[in-house]
């Protein structure tokens, strides 16, 4: 009687051992997220694993475009191992938008469609990626609070007063030398001024577009990048060595030509705003 009882209890220990052998195989073969890369950094960064779900919780900076996003758009993929793409990521198979907290978008190794793209996101707000495996897929939400709707900060003057608003820029949205300097320039606070400052460098075959012999551009001044709650932007005035928002004169400076570089340094009072060429 005993010979059977130690047999069946032996039975048991062998069924209970397969059963638990069963069950670590096919943990092992559980299709899960381990990592994320994109905008924010251009390596493999860890997700949040429990089980086929993972998470990314970050808060987003307008500066990230590693992947070439920034001011609200934030590209990504995520991945099983990051061994430098030896194992591809996962991208979209079809759709590419991750709307904020709507439906799923799926996913499968290599893609079809690129980077997983998430827009309208604002800068200092948490967010949260989910990616969710299924077999060979995995399904990708994006998370948060809705933006705010839009106030449209109106500016009438160049002056500290509207300046000092966060983001307040320059935008050159084009230049006489075949573009050089179009890009957005933001104001930092210096004292009780505002400084924004330009760089150039014009080579000595630059082309002058305009068929022009010197500088000369135009563009805007606003408040915001697009994500934020305040936004603005008027096309700007140049006359006298300052800016304003009279007319369309573009933003003329003579001493720029071929072969010359430096920066130009545009400075907001409680006044007015002067813009003044630098040449190294």
């Amino acid at each position: 009687m005993k010979k059977l009882i130690v047999g069946a209890i032996a039975s048991l220990a062998l069924l209970l051992g397969f059963a638990s052998c069963s069950g670590d195989l096919h943990d092992a073969d559980l299709l899960q997220m381990n990592y994320i890369i994109g905008d924010m950094q251009n390596s493999g960064v860890e997700m949040e694993v429990n089980g086929n779900v993972s998470t990314y919780t970050f808060t987003y900076d307008s500066g990230w475009n590693a992947w070439g996003g920034g001011s609200g758009i934030f590209n990504f993929k995520v991945l099983k191992v990051w061994d430098n793409w030896a194992t591809a990521g996962w991208g979209p198979d079809s759709a590419t938008e991750v709307v904020l907290n709507g439906d799923g978008i799926v996913g499968k190794q290599g893609g079809g469609q690129g980077n997983f793209v998430c827009k309208g996101l604002v800068a200092g707000t948490e967010y949260v990626i989910t990616a969710t495996t299924d077999k060979e897929i995995v399904i990708v939400t994006l998370t948060g609070p809705e933006p705010k709707p839009a106030e449209e900060a109106v500016l009438d003057e160049i002056d500290a007063t509207t300046l000092s608003q966060p983001n307040s820029y320059i935008e050159i949205k084009g230049d006489s030398w075949s573009d050089s300097t179009v890009g957005k320039y933001f104001f930092n606070k210096s004292g009780d001024k505002y400084v924004a400052i330009i760089p150039f460098n014009i080579a000595a075959d630059a082309n002058n577009s305009w068929s022009m012999d010197s500088y000369s551009a135009w563009g805007k001044i606003g408040v915001g990048d697009g994500t934020t709650v305040k936004y603005a932007d008027k096309q700007f005035n140049y006359v006298d060595g300052k800016l304003n928002f009279d007319a369309t004169n573009n933003l003329a400076i003579p001493e720029i030509v071929t072969g010359t570089k430096g920066i130009i340094t545009i400075t907001v009072t409680a006044d007015d705003c002067t813009v003044v060429p630098t040449l190294y």
